[in-house]
């Protein structure tokens, strides 16, 4: 295995476990796909995360093609607009995505502002930004269940 992977293997659930006892309900939520402003990206990323208040974990098939492990801390607040349910600023790090300035070891910085839109009751979906950086930004589609 390699390092990389024992060290993501290793991070995630201790990091999602550290605010179990202070944070709020749980949220499952499903990665559906992404658009991409320019490049050749695959934008079918299926995969699944778990929110448990503002901590979250994941993996999902990314926009390279290869499979990509997270772990997140989310800042959400109701939104300032009646269209919309929450805006949030999710900061992170992701992994397999090929070495550049901002990825070393295949781990890279993961920071997505996102706005959500209530479906039905316990639905939201979200679209988060996430910015480019010299290759290309994304618009990012995911389906939430609060738990």
């Amino acid at each position: 295995m390699p390092v990389r992977n024992l060290a993501m293997a290793l991070l995630m659930p201790l990091l999602a476990s550290a605010s179990l006892a202070q944070h709020g309900p749980w949220a499952v939520g499903v990665h559906v796909g992404s658009y991409h402003d320019a490049g050749e990206f695959k934008n079918f990323n299926p995969g699944l995360y778990l929110r448990y208040g503002p901590w979250s974990v994941g993996a999902l098939h990314n926009s390279v093609d290869k499979d990509s492990r997270y772990v997140a801390y989310t800042l959400e607040t109701k939104a300032p607009v009646a269209w919309a349910d929450t805006v949030a600023l999710t900061v992170g790090v992701i992994d397999g995505y090929y070495d550049s300035q901002w990825v070393h070891n295949g781990i890279a910085p993961l920071v997505a502002p996102s706005v959500s839109f209530k479906a039905f009751d316990k639905t939201r979906v979200r679209v988060a930004l996430l910015p480019g950086i010299k290759v290309t930004t994304t618009l990012h589609l995911t389906l939430e269940w609060a738990l």
